[in-house]
């Protein structure tokens, strides 16, 4: 067992809650500190609030306890617990007792990289994350970037770097995007990087997004989580207005259906007036027609009587 991150807890078995660093691990979470990223031994991850709402078991702050098996020499299983107790070991168990949480955060994240089952391997890096005041980015980077490791570990890696709140975390995600492969760590790099709260990390997002470097499917997820993080509207319609490529023209009229600014239903319905490509227009008049303002409707009636 070790010192918990101040924002760490847990419910004794299976819950464990860690306070996002942003507020927002995924777009329906808001900007509300309150809410928690819950993970449970299942290895799923939501968000409840911590007010209430879908809160309903207690979270007790305390230090990490993990617990590890083996079989014929190799690692079987791995459970992280924040709050209850120990039970009474049993003879075969060996209790290490308490640890220093730098050397338990740098042993668990590299044991990590050698779990043979995805589940342990996720399970021991979660566990890592957790510890008290641990720097933990300098391991993350190293895993997410091991070609030899598996990509859904290597993926938890980075997202686990999003959340540590460390400006070293920017450097290394930053790095992950330039030289990662495949793409689909490089994606995940795009999202961590959106849920960073610095405000180089939303940059470098909006730069993935509008620069020709990087390859239109990973422009269209920062393009993507751009507009779910909060950039500024005027930002999303002066890229709409510079941009070629078509697929991603068309991605950012999708994102654009999305905000509820008053402004960007103002752009589908310029775009739907006045876009020289006849199919970005008939893409801007579907999402006129989900939209629910009057001004949507009075649009579409003026289409259909003109």
């Amino acid at each position: 067992s070790f010192a918990s991150d101040p924002g760490v807890c847990g419910d004794g078995e299976t819950m464990i809650g860690k306070r996002s660093t942003s507020g927002r691990v995924y777009p329906n979470g808001g900007g509300d500190p309150s809410f928690l990223m819950i993970r449970d031994h299942n290895g799923s991850v939501t968000t409840f609030d911590g007010h209430g709402g879908d809160w309903q078991r207690r979270c007790v702050f305390g230090p990490v306890r993990v617990e590890l098996g083996y079989r014929s020499g190799k690692l079987s299983t791995a459970r992280t617990y924040v709050g209850g107790q120990w039970r009474a070991a049993p003879n075969a168990t060996t209790d290490l007792g308490r640890v220093g949480p730098h050397e338990a955060a740098t042993y668990l994240i590299n044991l990590a990289g050698f779990a043979n089952e995805e589940d342990i391997g996720r399970e021991l890096l979660a566990a890592g994350v957790f510890a008290d005041s641990a720097p933990v980015t300098p391991e993350l980077h190293k895993l997410a970037q091991d070609r030899t490791r598996d990509v859904e570990l290597r993926g938890s890696a980075v997202f686990w770097l999003s959340q540590t709140g460390e400006e070293a975390a920017v450097d290394a995600l930053s790095d992950i995007l330039r030289t990662g492969s495949p793409d689909e760590i490089r994606e995940k790099a795009i999202f961590g990087l959106s849920q960073h709260p610095s405000a180089r990390a939303q940059q470098l997002v909006r730069d993935v997004a509008g620069s020709t470097s990087y390859s239109n499917e990973l422009r269209k997820k920062a393009i993507f989580w751009a507009g779910q993080t909060g950039v500024a509207l005027a930002e999303l319609v002066r890229l709409y207005d510079t941009i070629g490529e078509e697929d991603l023209r068309e991605h950012l009229i999708f994102v654009l259906s999305q905000r509820h600014e008053a402004a960007a239903l103002d752009k589908l319905i310029d775009i739907a007036r006045r876009d020289p490509q006849r199919e970005m227009r008939k893409k801007a008049m579907f999402w006129i027609g989900q939209s629910r303002d009057p001004r949507a409707a009075k649009f579409l009636r003026e289409v259909i009587n003109s």
